[in-house]
C-alpha cells in the first residue's frame, strides 16, 4: 500500500538542481531531478509526480530543441493535478511570459527568479509541510495530528496539496483503491477531514470545521 510521493525537478543549473532535490528528499518525497526537458517528458510517461518544480530558463540544458514549455504541456496533459511551480525571471511583471505559462499549464503557479533560489526553497518547504484541518504533510506522508498516525500513500499528499481543488482518480485502479482506503482511514481516526466523491471520478477533501483556514500557498 505504501507509495512515496514523487517530485519532478527540471533545472538546468546542476548546483541549483541538487539543492532543490536535497530539500525535497529531506521533506520525504522521492526527487526526480533532470537538466533535460527531453528526459523530463520521458519521466512523465513512467512516473506520476505529486509535485513539479520547473525552471523556465533552459539555457544550460544539454537539449538543443526541447524547452520547459514542452515539459509544462506534458505535465498538464498527463498529470494535471500535480502541483506545478514554474521558476522564471521577471514572471511577476512580464505579462507575455505569464500568458505563455498559463497557456502551457493553466494551473501552474509561478515564482519570480529575481527573488532568489532561497525564496523558492522556502516556498517548497512550506508547501510540503502544509496543513488541512487536523491533517499535515510530514516527511512525505499525511499525519493525523491528534493521534500521530500516518497515511503512507502518495494520493493523500496529492489531495492535501490540491485542497480545496479536486483530483481525478480513474476507477478500478490502485489509486482508486488508495482513495477509498484513505477515506476509511480518516473515518477511523475521527478526523475533521473527509474525502468527498464527486461525479466523473473526481475527489476532494472536505473539512468539517467551517472555521478551518486552507493555508493555500500564494499563487505567484
Amino acid at each position: 500500500m505504501a507509495e512515496r510521493a514523487e517530485a519532478l525537478i527540471v533545472e538546468d543549473n546542476p548546483r541549483e538542481a541538487q539543492e532543490v532535490a536535497s530539500l525535497i528528499t529531506a521533506c520525504g518525497l522521492t526527487a526526480l531531478p533532470t537538466r533535460s526537458p527531453r528526459q523530463a517528458v520521458r519521466l512523465l510517461n513512467t512516473h506520476a509526480p505529486t509535485l513539479a518544480v520547473i525552471d523556465w530558463n533552459m539555457e544550460l540544458s544539454p537539449d538543443p530543441d526541447r524547452t520547459a514549455e514542452d515539459v509544462l504541456k506534458a505535465v498538464c496533459r498527463l498529470h494535471p493535478d500535480a502541483y506545478c511551480i514554474v521558476f522564471a525571471t521577471n514572471v511577476g511583471s512580464d505579462l507575455t511570459l505569464q500568458e505563455r505559462i498559463a497557456l502551457a499549464h493553466p494551473s501552474a503557479v509561478t515564482h519570480d527568479k529575481r527573488l532568489g533560489l532561497d525564496t523558492l526553497m522556502t516556498r517548497v518547504r512550506q508547501l510540503l509541510e502544509r496543513r488541512v484541518g487536523d491533517l499535515a504533510i510530514d516527511r512525505g506522508t499525511v499525519m493525523h495530528l491528534p493521534s500521530g498516525r500516518r497515511f503512507m500513500h502518495r494520493i493523500a499528499v496529492k489531495m492535501i496539496l490540491n485542497h480545496p481543488r479536486q483530483v481525478f482518480v480513474a476507477r478500478h485502479t490502485a489509486m482508486y483503491q488508495a482513495v477509498y482506503t484513505f477515506k476509511l482511514w480518516l473515518r477511523d481516526q475521527q478526523s475533521s477531514v473527509g474525502v468527498e466523491s464527486l461525479r466523473g471520478g473526481f475527489y476532494r477533501l472536505l473539512v468539517r470545521d467551517d472555521t478551518e483556514e486552507h493555508h493555500a500557498p500564494p499563487a505567484g
